[in-house]
C-alpha cells in the first residue's frame, strides 16, 4: 500500500481524497483486466453438458420470474450462448404504415392516470399530437447490447469510455448479460463503428420512430404488451430489483415481433434528439434547459424509474443523474 503512496506527490497526496478512487488504487485510467475477472475464464468446464439447460430455461415462460434470472444469472458466468457479439441477434420487422403520439384529447387523461409520479403535463405534451409515419422494413436487435458485448469492444479499444456503473470502470462479470448503461451517445456510435468495422455490417441505432414502432406493435399499445400496465413484465421501479437484469429474462414484456425489454431495464438512446411532432408544441423542461438546445432522445424507461417512463409513446432523454441510466440496442437497414 506504501508504494501506491509513493507515486503520489506531495500535492496530490495532501488532496488524495479529491482524487478518483481509480487514482488512489494506482489503476490506470483505461479499460483494464482484473484478477477476479481470470477466475472465471474455465469456469464452464464445472458444468459440463449444463449450458443449454440453463439457456431453455433463461427465457421459458413456464417458469416464474426469479426461476428465469436464476438460471441466466448462471450464464451470465459461464458465457450465455444468446450473446454473440459479431452476430447479434436481429429480428425484421415489416414495413407498415402505424399512427405515432397521442391526441391532444387524451393528454390530460394520460396526465391524471400518471400524475401521482411526479409526472408533469408538459412530459405528456411532448408526445402531441398523434399522427401517421410510414416505416421502412428494418432490422431490430433482439437483446440490448450487453456489458460483455462492451468489454469485446473495450479490449481493442481501451482508451474508450469506461461505464460508470462498472464498479470502480471494472468488468462486472456476474452481470455480462445486462444490458451496459451509463456511457455516453457518442460511446454507443463508437461501439457501432466498431462492430460495423469488424462484421462489415451496417449496424445503427434505432430511429424514435422505429422504436416506437416495437413498442406499440404498431397498434398504438401502451405497452409492450398491451394496454395495461403489469409489473411483472418489465424491470421498473415497480417491479424492486433495483438493479438491471440479464436480457430476455422478462419473457411475457416481449413484443409482437419477439423484441426484449422494450419496457424498463435500461432506457435506450435513440438516432435522433427533440424535435417537435408535426403540428406540436416545443416543450422547454428541464431536459431542453440544461443544454438550452436539442438533446439526444431516449426511450423505455428503466429499473430507477417508474411506469410512466415505461409506456410506448413516452418521450424522454439524458439528463446527468444516477437513476438516468441509459443503454442502446441494434439497428440495420431491411433488404
Amino acid at each position: 500500500m506504501m508504494e501506491i503512496y509513493m507515486k503520489l506527490n506531495n500535492n496530490e497526496l495532501s488532496k488524495i481524497n479529491l482524487n478518483s478512487a481509480r487514482k488512489n488504487m494506482d489503476i490506470e485510467n483505461i479499460f483494464v483486466s482484473d484478477k477476479y475477472l481470470e477466475c472465471y475464464e474455465n469456469y464452464k468446464e464445472f458444468f459440463p453438458n449444463k449450458i443449454q439447460i440453463f439457456l431453455e430455461y433463461s427465457e421459458n415462460i413456464e417458469i416464474s420470474l426469479n426461476e428465469r434470472i436464476k438460471f441466466a444469472s448462471i450464464l451470465s458466468l459461464l458465457g450465455d450462448p444468446r450473446i454473440q457479439t459479431m452476430n447479434p441477434k436481429m429480428e425484421k420487422i415489416p414495413s407498415a404504415t402505424i399512427n405515432i403520439g397521442l391526441n391532444y384529447e387524451s393528454l390530460n387523461d394520460v396526465y391524471e392516470n400518471y400524475k401521482y409520479l411526479g409526472v408533469e403535463k408538459e412530459w405528456i405534451e411532448k408526445e402531441c399530437p398523434k399522427h401517421s409515419i410510414e416505416i421502412d422494413t428494418f432490422f431490430a436487435g433482439k437483446y440490448l447490447v450487453t456489458n460483455f458485448e462492451y468489454l469485446c469492444f473495450l479490449k481493442e479499444n481501451p482508451l474508450a469510455e469506461l461505464p460508470t456503473s462498472w464498479d470502480l470502470g471494472l468488468y462486472p462479470i456476474h452481470k455480462s448479460n445486462h444490458p451496459v448503461y451509463t456511457i455516453s451517445l457518442n460511446s454507443a456510435y463508437e461501439y457501432i463503428k466498431w462492430l460495423n468495422t469488424k462484421t462489415n455490417e451496417k449496424y445503427r441505432l434505432l430511429s424514435e420512430y422505429e422504436w416506437e414502432y416495437l413498442a406499440s406493435n404498431g397498434k398504438m399499445f401502451e405497452f409492450p404488451w398491451g394496454n395495461q400496465f403489469n409489473k411483472n413484465y418489465c424491470n421498473t421501479l415497480e417491479a424492486k430489483y433495483y438493479s438491471t437484469t440479464p436480457v430476455g429474462v422478462f419473457t411475457e414484456g416481449n413484443n409482437e415481433f419477439g423484441i426484449c425489454d422494450l419496457a424498463g431495464n435500461v432506457e435506450e438512446y435513440v438516432s435522433n434528439s427533440y424535435f417537435v411532432y408535426p403540428n406540436g408544441k416545443l416543450i422547454l423542461d428541464d431536459l431542453y434547459k440544461i443544454t438550452n438546445s436539442p438533446y439526444p432522445m431516449t426511450r423505455g424507461g428503466s429499473f430507477t424509474r417508474s411506469c410512466d417512463l415505461a409506456r410506448s409513446k413516452r418521450r424522454h432523454g439524458y439528463f446527468p443523474g444516477e437513476i438516468y441510466v441509459i443503454g442502446f440496442r441494434l439497428a440495420k437497414d431491411g433488404v
